[in-house]
């Protein structure tokens, strides 16, 4: 009996192991039934991100201008002294870029700019005007300035006996004041100036191809170094600044054009002595007589069906030249060299201008005088 109940133990206790590892196993296939799908943790819910505040977006572009009324005319610095500043007395002549506003300090602060051969007739109507300039560089900074014209007839080049602190000013102005971004290689219209352009043109002694000067002066809304930069003339003839007018011009009468009077036949005098010939016009393949000829004064014709439209001066005698300039009608040069044919045309080298510019121009075309020797 003693060894059966020794046999025994062990073989129970085997049984109580045996039965103890059956159970843990049926419980762990119990809790890994694939029909029980774990419930997915909570998520927190997301905390209010900041809305960012709005930055002001820069104009790129030019805001378009009306439609306009009368003839729309384009004028554009022609050299490099209209375009110039002046701070507290000092002269910047001859920059690749200038400025307007506040150049380090309040008050004595100009921009000013001429416009040479302006081609409106007097007693016209301004409707709009504007100044655009092209910005070199991305700036973003307030200025503000006082835009004047110059109350002159015919305004001169500006020069250290010739300031622009010196000119005096039209009793019409523009106040402007600004704080926007501009960006890079980009023009932008200014102010309108409408009202400065006509009280020129309405001066008794204004006459088409003056030069008309427009002058800002800095103001203390901007601060000390509230200012601007745009292209000069130095840094491209292209990218100077503009000046952009929608005018009327008046009824003109029409002006006659001279008859062609006949040279008088040569008479060969008593002492054999021959006579000069006349000049062979070496352009006998052009409809238009020739009219001018190298000494004489010439004005370019008013037209009275289209009034503010000039003539081309070319740096060589071929509509295919660079255009060099552009005369206004009413405006007179001197003929230095000429004719030549050249492109169905006659053309003439002249001289004109306050600083004697040299260019060629073409006497007509299609049976049409552009100039004529002056009266």
């Amino acid at each position: 009996m003693r060894l059966k109940g020794i046999l025994f133990r062990p073989l129970f206790v085997s049984v109580c192991v045996v039965g103890l590892l059956l159970g843990g196993m049926l419980t762990a296939a119990a809790q890994a039934d694939p029909t029980n799908t774990p419930v997915p943790t909570r998520t927190p819910a997301s905390t209010n991100t900041p809305e960012p505040t709005n930055t002001p977006e820069p104009t790129a572009t030019m805001t378009p201008t009306a439609t306009p009324r009368g003839d729309e005319m384009i004028l554009q610095v022609a050299s490099g002294e209209n375009d110039v500043n002046e701070s507290s007395g000092n002269f910047e002549l001859n920059q690749q870029t200038v400025w307007a506003g506040n150049g380090g300090t309040v008050g004595e602060q100009y921009l000013a700019i001429r416009f040479t051969g302006v081609a409106i007739p007097p007693a016209s109507v301004i409707h709009s005007a504007h100044l655009e300039v092209f910005a070199v560089t991305d700036q973003w900074i307030p200025i503000s300035y006082d835009l004047f014209a110059e109350a002159a007839d015919d305004s001169k080049p500006f020069s250290d006996d010739s300031l622009p602190s010196q000119r005096q000013l039209t009793t019409a102005s523009v106040v402007h004041e600004s704080n926007t971004s501009w960006v890079s290689k980009t023009w932008y219209p200014l102010d309108d100036i409408a009202d400065l352009v006509q009280e020129v043109v309405d001066r008794p002694g204004w006459q088409v191809g003056n030069s008309l000067t427009i002058i800002a002066i800095g103001t203390e809304s901007g601060g000390e170094f509230g200012r601007k930069f745009f292209a000069a003339y130095e840094a491209s003839p292209d990218f100077a600044i503009r000046l952009v007018v929608d005018v009327t011009a008046p009824e003109l009468p029409p002006t006659p054009l001279p008859t062609n009077t006949p040279l008088p036949t040569a008479t060969r005098a008593a002492t054999s002595t021959p006579i000069a010939t006349a000049t062979v016009n070496p352009c006998n393949a052009v409809d238009l007589p020739v009219r001018l000829g190298v000494g004489d004064t010439g004005m370019v014709i008013m037209n009275n069906a289209s009034p503010t439209t000039p003539v081309n001066v070319r740096e060589a005698p071929s509509i295919n030249a660079e255009r060099i300039g552009r005369l206004a009608q009413g405006v007179t040069f001197e003929v230095l060299e000429g004719p030549t044919c050249a492109d169905g045309l006659t053309w003439f080298k002249v001289v004109y201008g306050d600083d004697d510019k040299e260019g060629w121009l073409a006497e007509g075309q299609d049976g049409l005088y552009f100039v004529e020797p002056a009266r």
